[in-house]
């Protein structure tokens, strides 16, 4: 109310929460005031910051009218939650007669976008109330306050409240921008947070190099293998702390179809941490290409239908069955014998229907009801076009081979893709800040927010190396102990730390030793995947370093 523009405020509750914004002036006539309560009408809590309040009571504070009264008056007839912050002079909560039966009151004394940044974090958890009222109110007395709980959610801060030089920040940015000139990515997101307090959230260059899109923080990016550790992972903890999944057992025990064939046997633990020897991936697509690489009409249709119902690129639609056809190709594929580690997609692929058939409905909604949307994740989940628009999504490879078109807003591996987008291994986006979200809710071992969502011991163990000589967890990537070996987070990082690495130029990785939640997306395969620059010239292990190597000097 009295804002015209999206500010401070509203940012940063979108950090917290998926939000619709909306604005209103003062003077606004009773048609704008209809259409916004109609707009509003759908939702449970309203958040109703006032804006533009003079310090002096002078002119009703500056021109603060009756509409946040009429407001106020319309939602409780409407049984919504109201939550009013007022941005001015404390005096000012006199003038407006109905703010006392609002569910929370917050008096934000400045109209500053430090002062918004701080009241959002304080009705989110990421800070605690703990002021009181200075003068007696007509509704409240002098000392009045609610003192709330220290921090149970992400802390936005200054580098400086955890020992982080603005040197060290400049060196960063150094390396990021030399990436974006050296053409590793056109673009890219990094979020840093050291014991729950995020320092670092910023985005950098733009989607494509013809500079038309600058990147902004509350983008999405196709976080590729990331995905293993957002959608799989926190779906596995959830079941083995349900017991409806023993990670000891045996893969036929959860998939009945494979009784007789040679992954029957597979246990579950050593498939997730890459050691049951099957391949590192198959190329389902190619076999739906003829000789001179077009699509094959009896597996693709331009338009959907009963036949071809599985949405895979614009005016690309699959044939129902050959999600079979992926399976069989998985079920027969040969296993290399000994137990050898060797990185893996297909085991995801097994993994995602064990819990889609555990939990009757598809792996994208049950990620979303049990944890994205608990969690307040606002961009995270699967098929972003259905949520949000393209433009909102980095693209990611231009396809000449099978897809034949700039990918948007669809995953970019193709086997996820050809599933409609929901793999267990690939078809998570988000922004940084939300997987972000993630990675602290594991270094909690399973809580945030003030709610528990894994049993501790359960994080322990999947985050824990499981056999020698290889470097998994159980889904997570770990550092490699072997100093002889390349390491795949950087050269400093705790053996304690965990994490996971995506194709199309992303990472997240936390540090229980130092209490590091790191972040990096980019989209480094625009506009192809050819040469990596990314990786070869090591800059996500480079930004790495600089923060490890300047925690461990805090530390000491």
């Amino acid at each position: 109310v009295g804002h015209k523009k999206e500010n401070m405020f509203q940012e940063r509750i979108g950090c917290y929460s998926p939000i619709q914004s909306h604005s209103i002036p003062f003077d606004a006539k009773s048609d704008s005031m209809n259409a916004l309560v109609n707009r509003l009408a759908k939702n449970d809590i309203v958040v109703l910051a006032i804006h533009k309040v003079s310090q002096r009571p002078a002119n009703s504070f500056g021109g603060l009218s009756d509409l946040p009264d009429q407001l106020i008056d319309t939602l409780l007839k409407l049984n919504k939650k109201i939550v009013a912050v007022l941005f001015g002079s404390p005096y000012a909560l006199n003038e407006i007669k109905r703010l006392e039966e609002c569910d929370v009151v917050v008096a934000a004394y400045e109209d500053q976008p430090y002062i918004e940044d701080l009241a959002a974090q304080g009705l989110f958890g990421g800070i605690a109330f703990s002021g009181n009222l200075p003068v007696t109110l007509n509704h409240w007395k002098g000392k009045t306050g609610i003192t709330t709980p220290d921090a149970t959610r992400l802390k936005y801060t200054v580098p400086e409240e955890v020992f982080v030089s603005r040197a060290t920040l400049k060196r960063v940015d150094s390396i990021i921008n030399k990436g974006i000139t050296d053409k590793a990515y056109p673009g890219c997101q990094i979020m840093v947070a050291k014991d729950g307090k995020v320092f670092l959230l910023k985005s950098y260059g733009h989607f494509t190099y013809t500079k038309t899109h600058a990147v902004n923080n509350s983008d999405l990016y196709d976080i590729a293998s990331v995905t293993k550790i957002m959608a799989t992972t926190p779906s596995m903890m959830k079941m083995v702390d349900d017991s409806t999944l023993k990670l000891d057992e045996q893969l036929g025990t959860y998939l009945p179809e494979l009784h007789g064939k040679n992954k029957d046997s597979i246990i579950i633990r050593e498939m997730i941490a890459h050691q049951e020897g099957m391949p590192a991936w198959i190329p389902f697509y190619l076999r739906t290409q003829n000789a001179d690489g077009s699509l094959k009409r009896e597996v693709y249709r331009k338009t959907f239908s009963d036949s071809f119902p599985i949405y895979v690129a614009p005016r690309m639609f699959i044939a129902a069955h050959y999600k079979d056809s992926i399976y069989k190709r998985i079920n027969e594929c040969e296993i290399t014998p000994g137990h050898k580690y060797l990185y893996s997609d297909l085991g995801y692929y097994y993994m995602k229907e064990i819990i889609e058939n555990k939990q009757k409905m598809l792996m994208s909604d049950y990620v979303m009801n049990s944890f994205y949307r608990p969690l307040g994740l606002a961009t995270m989940g699967y098929q972003p076009r259905l949520r949000f628009a393209s433009a909102r999504c980095a693209p990611t490879e231009n396809d000449t081979e099978w897809r034949k078109q700039q990918i948007q807003a669809d995953v970019h591996d193709q086997g996820a893709a050809m599933l409609g987008g929901i793999g267990g291994h690939a078809g998570v986006f988000s922004n940084a800040n939300d997987v972000g979200v993630m990675m602290q809710l594991y270094l909690n071992e399973g809580t945030y927010g003030g709610k528990r969502y894994f049993q501790t011991n359960t994080v322990n163990e999947f985050t824990d190396y499981q056999y020698k000589n290889c470097r998994r967890g159980v889904c997570f990537d770990k550092p490699e102990p072997d100093p002889k070996k390349v390491n795949p987070a950087c050269d400093s990082i705790s053996l304690e730390s965990y994490g996971h690495l995506g194709f199309t130029g992303t990472q997240a990785c936390a540090d229980p030793e130092t209490g590091m939640v790191f972040v990096f997306l980019s989209n480094r395969v625009y506009p192809d995947d050819k040469p990596n620059k990314l990786a070869k010239e090591g800059i996500r292990g480079k930004l790495m370093q600089e923060f490890v190597m300047e925690f461990c000097g805090a530390k000491k």
